[in-house]
């Protein structure tokens, strides 16, 4: 029997994913899918990872065993109907999420149930195997054993959910600039004449295997301009609901005393761009939560991105941790 699962949302993302399950997989997609190589599908073997089309459509297929592979394609929902109509053309079914889970999970429990769902939205490999640990029981054994899973609280919202780190700070301190620095691309548009960006942007990126949603505010100052206060004022919204704050402040003026008023308890790194600007002499030894950046010549930036990492994941657990799934 072949069936074919959906495993991410229609109309959620770029691409979506169904699985295929038969005793030759390949032979059935073999009547729509033209590998962009020209080999035969019968030629490839577990993980191999084949570009080509389906009736002109770009796709991916990545055969995971010799009874199962994945068609990555354009996330649409007129894309994936299509597809799917392909696949019940030669003999394949639907399978639903739930029965698939309790076909091949049958003990789950509501937290092996849950680590499904999320591990089919997970983005990267490692909060994937975090996941699969949780689907194959390990919060459970752990709750046996009485280990203490609290302490994961935190890092188990976020296996699906990014980290949200706000960058904030006066106008013309280079926000913009150490945004697209991060980045690796020029996301925000970065001018001289201070004030530049007055909405909030945001975009997502992977450090360390963790997904985390850079966002990127307005200049925080007095003004008289609606349109910058409505910019602030959206700024001190990101602030509240930041996992870590980047308080970015201009190297340049060292003897700057200003302070911004932060919620409390809020993970800070304060950090000094235009470093570019300093000699030697006039550089400073910063305590453990500052650093000296330069988003022009791209020094200490990844020093900084490891201190990210640090101050949101102070401590990775190993791999059979168990974690609560909420």
């Amino acid at each position: 029997m072949a069936e074919f699962l959906l495993t991410t949302p229609p109309g959620k993302g770029a691409i979506a994913v169904l699985t295929l399950y038969a005793e030759n997989p390949a032979e059935i997609i073999s009547a729509f899918f033209v590998p962009g190589s020209g080999r035969k599908l019968d030629l490839f073997r577990a993980g191999d990872v084949v570009y080509g089309t389906i009736f002109e459509e770009d796709v991916i297929v990545c055969f995971v065993t010799e009874k199962e592979l994945e068609i990555h394609c354009h996330g649409s929902v007129a894309a994936v109907e299509r597809l799917k109509g392909f696949l019940r053309n030669q003999g394949a079914e639907e399978c639903l999420r739930d029965v698939w889970l309790s076909r091949n999970f049958p003990a789950q429990t509501e937290n092996q149930r849950r680590a499904f769902h999320a591990l089919l939205k997970s983005e990267t490999e490692k909060t994937a195997a975090m996941l699969w640990d949780q689907v194959q029981g390990a919060f459970e054994t752990a709750c046996q054993n009485g280990e203490k899973t609290e302490k994961w609280d935190e890092l188990a919202e976020h296996l699906t959910r990014p980290w949200k780190v706000v960058m904030v700070g006066e106008p013309n301190v280079g926000k913009s600039s150490l945004f697209n620095r991060i980045l690796g691309f020029p996301r925000a548009i970065v001018f001289e004449q201070a004030g530049t960006t007055r909405d909030i942007l945001r975009e997502k990126t992977i450090l360390d295997g963790w997904t985390v949603e850079l966002v990127d505010t307005a200049g925080l100052h007095e003004t008289g301009d609606s349109i910058e206060k409505e910019g602030i004022r959206r700024a001190r919204i990101e602030i509240e609901t930041a996992d870590l704050i980047l308080w970015i402040r201009d190297a340049a003026q060292r003897d700057d005393s200003s302070e911004i008023e932060f919620p409390e308890n809020k993970k800070m790194i304060v950090v000094w761009n235009k470093a570019d600007l300093l000699n030697e002499r006039e550089r400073k030894k910063r305590p453990e939560n500052q650093i000296e950046v330069s988003a022009l010549r791209e020094t200490g930036v990844n020093e900084l991105l490891k201190m990210i990492i640090r101050a949101l994941v102070p401590e990775e657990p190993p791999r059979g941790t168990g974690m609560k799934i909420r």
